[in-house]
């Protein structure tokens, strides 16, 4: 007996998965990107000649007489005025990043994106934003050290920090070392890393020696309170906390020299072993950024580095 016509168009669906594939081109460029403001504002100078740029800076406009004093008797004219001059040079280092496509890749994108094109303009928007940071945050010169040693408390009512006794240690990190440094990959000591010519290099990742280990007793309720002594050139701390000595783990990172612990410590995170020795600059490699100039001693900037608000959220 002959089947209906519907049937027979009814044997094929869908599921049988013979369909086309609804692929919107190109790829979708969902990452941030801001334009960098401070890269964009900057001139390029030309030159390039040498192994370092180097020029003449006025330091000091000097007053004849009293420095802060102007008044010449009548009829006659004030001194003349000095200068305090400096011969400066900065030594020039190479910023990169890479990237490849092979042929293969090149012809399969056909029809989708132009894989080549597409490549070099995200490449040229990720080295804009290394140049970005390095503008700002670059630091071949400014070592933090080691901070000093916390200073604990406890008080309050109402937290849900077990009670028992704490030990705190604490870590400096630069901007770079922010950057770098999250509560799940653990503060930024160094890394190697392989060029695409196959060889190694490695970087310190912005951040300082750990400090001396301070502890607390807390009772039931109560929250731990930390403070450290803020360093010039250090834009954040990570906090390493533990219920026994030198067995702290990285708690918690704040934009200020304080931190508060309230709840119970998170299991899992990086030990404080992690940390040893101060991999805060880049000598080799790196110039002073703007925001490292003005940290530096004698750069007659002002940077207020004590901090009164409360503590900042931990970084995710």
């Amino acid at each position: 007996m002959r089947a209906p016509d519907d049937q027979f168009a009814k044997t094929i669906s869908t599921g049988t998965g013979l369909v086309a594939f609804d692929l919107q081109a190109p790829a979708k460029n969902l990452y941030p990107f801001v334009t960098p403001p401070i890269r964009n504002v900057i001139p390029r100078v030309g030159g390039g000649t040498g192994t370092a740029t180097n020029w003449r800076q006025v330091t000091a406009l000097i007053g004849s007489g009293f420095d802060a004093m102007g008044w010449v008797p009548e009829g006659q004219r004030s001194g003349q005025m000095s200068y305090a001059t400096a011969t400066k040079s900065v030594t020039f280092v190479t910023i990169g990043e890479e990237d490849a496509v092979t042929y293969e890749a090149i012809s399969a994108g056909r029809n989708f994106e132009d894989v080549q094109a597409r490549m070099t303009f995200r490449l040229l928007q990720k080295m804009m934003l290394k140049e970005e940071m390095a503008i700002l945050a670059g630091n071949a010169s400014l070592q933090l050290g080691t901070p000093a040693t916390p200073v604990l408390s406890a008080s309050g009512s109402g937290a849900l920090l077990p009670a028992t006794t704490y030990y705190v240690k604490v870590v400096a990190l630069t901007l770079e070392g922010y950057q770098n440094s999250t509560l799940a990959t653990g503060v930024a000591t160094t890394k190697t890393i392989t060029g695409a010519d196959g060889k190694t290099y490695t970087l310190s990742g912005g951040s300082s020696n750990i400090s001396a280990e301070a502890s607390q007793t807390v009772t039931s309720g109560q929250t731990l309170f930390a403070s450290v002594t803020a360093i010039a050139g250090a834009v954040a701390y990570a906090w390493y906390v533990g219920t026994a000595t030198n067995g702290e783990t990285l708690q918690a990172m704040t934009t200020i020299n304080s931190a508060a612990f309230s709840t119970a410590l998170t299991g899992g995170q990086q030990a404080q072993t992690a940390v040893t020795a101060d991999n805060s600059a880049n000598p080799n490699y790196a110039v002073d950024g703007l925001l490292t100039t003005a940290a530096k001693s004698g750069s007659n900037a002002y940077v207020n580095v004590m901090a009164t608000a409360p503590p900042a959220p931990a970084r995710p």
